[in-house]
Protein backbone atom coordinates (compact mmCIF):
# COMPACT_ATOMS: atom_id res chain seq x y z
CA UNK A 1 0.00 0.00 0.00
CA UNK A 2 1.05 3.23 -0.47
CA UNK A 3 1.51 6.05 2.37
CA UNK A 4 1.44 9.29 2.87
CA UNK A 5 3.42 11.22 6.56
CA UNK A 6 1.64 14.44 7.13
CA UNK A 7 3.22 15.91 10.31
CA UNK A 8 5.75 19.23 10.68
CA UNK A 9 7.64 17.47 13.39
CA UNK A 10 10.64 16.06 11.20
CA UNK A 11 11.69 13.39 14.07
CA UNK A 12 8.29 11.60 14.78
CA UNK A 13 7.75 11.75 10.84
CA UNK A 14 11.65 10.32 10.30
CA UNK A 15 10.87 7.53 13.13
CA UNK A 16 7.17 6.38 11.04
CA UNK A 17 8.68 6.32 7.66
CA UNK A 18 11.19 4.24 9.12
CA UNK A 19 8.41 1.78 11.01
CA UNK A 20 6.79 1.58 7.93
CA UNK A 21 9.16 0.90 5.38
CA UNK A 22 9.68 -2.25 7.63
CA UNK A 23 6.45 -3.34 6.84
CA UNK A 24 5.68 -5.83 3.93
CA UNK A 25 2.91 -4.10 3.28
CA UNK A 26 3.85 -0.79 2.03
CA UNK A 27 5.26 0.50 -0.99
CA UNK A 28 6.01 3.72 -1.57
CA UNK A 29 6.52 5.89 1.63
CA UNK A 30 5.96 9.54 1.08
CA UNK A 31 6.32 12.73 3.24
CA UNK A 32 4.96 16.17 2.91
CA UNK A 33 3.41 18.93 4.94
CA UNK A 34 2.88 21.87 2.21
CA UNK A 35 -0.57 21.72 0.83
CA UNK A 36 0.20 22.38 -2.38
CA UNK A 37 2.65 19.44 -2.25
CA UNK A 38 0.34 16.99 -0.66
CA UNK A 39 -2.48 17.55 -3.37
CA UNK A 40 0.19 17.39 -6.83
CA UNK A 41 1.16 14.02 -4.59
CA UNK A 42 -2.52 12.71 -4.07
CA UNK A 43 -3.05 13.71 -8.13
CA UNK A 44 -0.60 11.64 -9.54
CA UNK A 45 -0.57 8.68 -7.33
CA UNK A 46 -3.45 6.58 -5.48
CA UNK A 47 -2.74 6.91 -1.88
CA UNK A 48 -3.99 3.90 0.16
CA UNK A 49 -3.63 5.16 3.96
CA UNK A 50 -2.69 8.81 5.27
CA UNK A 51 -0.84 9.59 8.56
CA UNK A 52 -1.53 12.67 9.78
CA UNK A 53 -0.68 15.10 12.67
CA UNK A 54 -4.28 16.33 14.45
CA UNK A 55 -3.82 19.70 14.42
CA UNK A 56 -2.66 19.61 10.63
CA UNK A 57 -6.23 17.99 9.64
CA UNK A 58 -7.76 19.84 7.07
CA UNK A 59 -11.18 18.14 5.08
CA UNK A 60 -10.29 20.43 2.25
CA UNK A 61 -7.27 18.37 1.03
CA UNK A 62 -9.31 15.34 0.64
CA UNK A 63 -12.28 16.46 -0.81
CA UNK A 64 -11.57 16.27 -4.34
CA UNK A 65 -10.55 12.51 -4.46
CA UNK A 66 -12.39 9.93 -6.21
CA UNK A 67 -11.28 7.35 -3.52
CA UNK A 68 -10.54 8.41 -0.39
CA UNK A 69 -7.51 6.94 1.48
CA UNK A 70 -7.65 5.51 5.03
CA UNK A 71 -6.83 8.37 7.68
CA UNK A 72 -4.49 7.44 10.66
CA UNK A 73 -4.19 10.37 12.97
CA UNK A 74 -0.98 11.16 14.65
CA UNK A 75 -1.43 12.73 18.21
CA UNK A 76 1.51 13.24 21.29
CA UNK A 77 2.22 16.04 23.46
CA UNK A 78 -0.59 18.49 23.25
CA UNK A 79 -2.43 16.91 20.49
CA UNK A 80 -4.31 14.43 22.63
CA UNK A 81 -6.74 12.95 20.92
CA UNK A 82 -10.66 11.76 22.54
CA UNK A 83 -11.52 8.50 23.59
CA UNK A 84 -14.84 9.58 23.73
CA UNK A 85 -17.84 7.70 21.71
CA UNK A 86 -19.06 10.06 18.80
CA UNK A 87 -16.02 12.23 18.79
CA UNK A 88 -13.33 9.57 18.26
CA UNK A 89 -11.54 8.67 15.18
CA UNK A 90 -11.49 5.41 13.34
CA UNK A 91 -7.99 5.04 13.20
CA UNK A 92 -5.09 6.76 15.40
CA UNK A 93 -1.50 6.43 16.74
CA UNK A 94 -0.08 7.62 19.82
CA UNK A 95 3.85 8.38 20.61
CA UNK A 96 5.78 6.41 20.79
CA UNK A 97 4.79 4.56 17.85
CA UNK A 98 6.07 0.97 17.36
CA UNK A 99 6.70 -1.70 15.15
CA UNK A 100 3.99 -4.30 16.99
CA UNK A 101 1.40 -0.90 16.59
CA UNK A 102 1.65 -0.36 13.17
CA UNK A 103 1.49 -3.81 11.90
CA UNK A 104 -1.32 -4.20 14.35
CA UNK A 105 -2.66 -1.08 12.46
CA UNK A 106 -2.09 -1.77 8.83
CA UNK A 107 -4.55 -5.03 9.34
CA UNK A 108 -7.00 -3.44 10.53
CA UNK A 109 -7.02 -0.95 7.87
CA UNK A 110 -6.89 -3.96 5.51
CA UNK A 111 -9.40 -5.36 7.33
CA UNK A 112 -11.86 -2.59 7.44
CA UNK A 113 -14.37 -2.19 4.84
CA UNK A 114 -15.45 1.38 6.73
CA UNK A 115 -14.15 4.98 5.88
CA UNK A 116 -13.77 7.98 8.06
CA UNK A 117 -14.45 10.25 5.31
CA UNK A 118 -13.83 13.78 5.23
CA UNK A 119 -17.35 15.78 6.68
CA UNK A 120 -15.40 16.59 9.62
CA UNK A 121 -13.08 19.42 11.77
CA UNK A 122 -11.93 18.92 14.87
CA UNK A 123 -12.33 21.15 18.45
CA UNK A 124 -9.87 21.06 20.84
CA UNK A 125 -11.61 21.03 24.44
CA UNK A 126 -11.22 19.20 27.66
CA UNK A 127 -7.55 18.67 26.86
CA UNK A 128 -7.74 16.86 24.01
CA UNK A 129 -8.65 17.12 20.26
CA UNK A 130 -12.57 15.88 19.55
CA UNK A 131 -14.10 15.04 15.88
CA UNK A 132 -16.66 17.07 15.12
CA UNK A 133 -18.81 16.27 12.17
CA UNK A 134 -20.23 19.29 10.04
CA UNK A 135 -24.28 17.93 10.54
CA UNK A 136 -23.28 18.34 14.26
CA UNK A 137 -22.95 21.71 14.31
CA UNK A 138 -26.22 23.80 14.95
CA UNK A 139 -24.70 27.56 15.33
CA UNK A 140 -21.37 29.21 15.83
CA UNK A 141 -21.39 32.21 18.51
CA UNK A 142 -19.23 34.80 19.42
CA UNK A 143 -18.37 35.13 22.87
CA UNK A 144 -16.04 37.67 24.99
CA UNK A 145 -12.39 37.73 24.96
CA UNK A 146 -11.84 35.82 21.49
CA UNK A 147 -13.85 32.95 22.10
CA UNK A 148 -16.30 31.30 20.51
CA UNK A 149 -19.48 28.36 21.66
CA UNK A 150 -20.06 26.36 19.02
CA UNK A 151 -23.29 24.69 19.65
CA UNK A 152 -23.60 21.32 18.82
CA UNK A 153 -26.42 18.61 18.83
CA UNK A 154 -24.63 17.11 22.14
CA UNK A 155 -23.24 19.78 23.84
CA UNK A 156 -21.78 23.45 23.50
CA UNK A 157 -18.35 23.96 24.11
CA UNK A 158 -16.07 27.20 24.49
CA UNK A 159 -13.32 27.40 21.97
CA UNK A 160 -10.92 29.82 20.74
CA UNK A 161 -11.12 31.92 17.89
CA UNK A 162 -13.33 34.56 16.15
CA UNK A 163 -16.13 34.41 13.33
CA UNK A 164 -14.18 35.00 10.75
CA UNK A 165 -11.26 32.70 11.29
CA UNK A 166 -13.87 30.00 12.05
CA UNK A 167 -15.98 30.83 8.89
CA UNK A 168 -12.54 29.99 6.72
CA UNK A 169 -12.24 26.92 8.28
CA UNK A 170 -15.67 25.56 7.39
CA UNK A 171 -17.17 24.35 4.14
CA UNK A 172 -18.29 27.56 2.10
CA UNK A 173 -21.63 25.60 0.90
CA UNK A 174 -22.37 24.27 4.29
CA UNK A 175 -21.92 27.85 6.22
CA UNK A 176 -23.28 31.15 6.17
CA UNK A 177 -22.44 34.11 8.20
CA UNK A 178 -25.69 35.46 9.50
CA UNK A 179 -24.43 38.23 11.87
CA UNK A 180 -21.36 39.64 13.57
CA UNK A 181 -21.31 37.37 16.07
CA UNK A 182 -23.00 34.61 14.28
CA UNK A 183 -22.37 31.52 11.69
CA UNK A 184 -25.18 28.84 10.66
CA UNK A 185 -25.71 26.16 8.91
CA UNK A 186 -27.56 26.91 5.21
CA UNK A 187 -30.35 25.08 5.49
CA UNK A 188 -30.77 27.13 9.31
CA UNK A 189 -32.08 30.12 7.60
CA UNK A 190 -34.65 29.33 6.79
CA UNK A 191 -35.62 30.05 10.52
CA UNK A 192 -34.69 34.02 10.10
CA UNK A 193 -37.56 36.45 10.67
CA UNK A 194 -36.49 39.52 9.76
CA UNK A 195 -33.33 40.34 11.12
CA UNK A 196 -33.73 38.05 13.63
CA UNK A 197 -33.16 34.05 14.21
CA UNK A 198 -34.50 31.45 17.22
CA UNK A 199 -32.28 28.95 18.75
CA UNK A 200 -33.56 26.88 21.39
CA UNK A 201 -36.17 30.01 22.19
CA UNK A 202 -34.02 32.45 22.42
CA UNK A 203 -33.76 35.09 19.86
CA UNK A 204 -30.56 36.61 18.49
CA UNK A 205 -30.69 39.75 16.59
CA UNK A 206 -28.97 40.16 13.15
CA UNK A 207 -26.90 42.84 11.96
CA UNK A 208 -28.14 44.26 8.84
CA UNK A 209 -25.21 43.73 6.17
CA UNK A 210 -25.30 39.60 7.25
CA UNK A 211 -29.37 39.08 7.92
CA UNK A 212 -29.46 40.54 3.83
CA UNK A 213 -27.14 37.97 2.66
CA UNK A 214 -29.05 35.43 4.82
CA UNK A 215 -32.23 36.14 3.75
CA UNK A 216 -31.24 36.29 0.09
CA UNK A 217 -29.85 32.58 0.88
CA UNK A 218 -33.34 32.05 2.23
CA UNK A 219 -34.97 32.69 -0.64
CA UNK A 220 -33.01 30.45 -3.06
CA UNK A 221 -33.03 27.38 -0.36
CA UNK A 222 -33.35 24.72 -1.52
CA UNK A 223 -33.48 25.31 -5.39
CA UNK A 224 -30.17 27.49 -5.27
CA UNK A 225 -27.94 25.17 -4.09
Amino acid sequence: MNCLIIDDNAKTSAVLQQLLEAQPGAKNIHIAVQPYLIRSLMSYETIDVVFIRVRLWDFRQFAHLGQKPAIVFLSGGKDKLTEKPGTSVLFSMREPYSEREIKHLLKRITDNTLSEGNEFLFLRYSGRFHKTLFTDIEMVERMEKAYVKFHLSYGAPLIPGTIPGWRNKLPEDRFIRVSDNLILPVEKVVGITEDRYVYKQREIVLTFRFAGGARNEMEHWPDGL
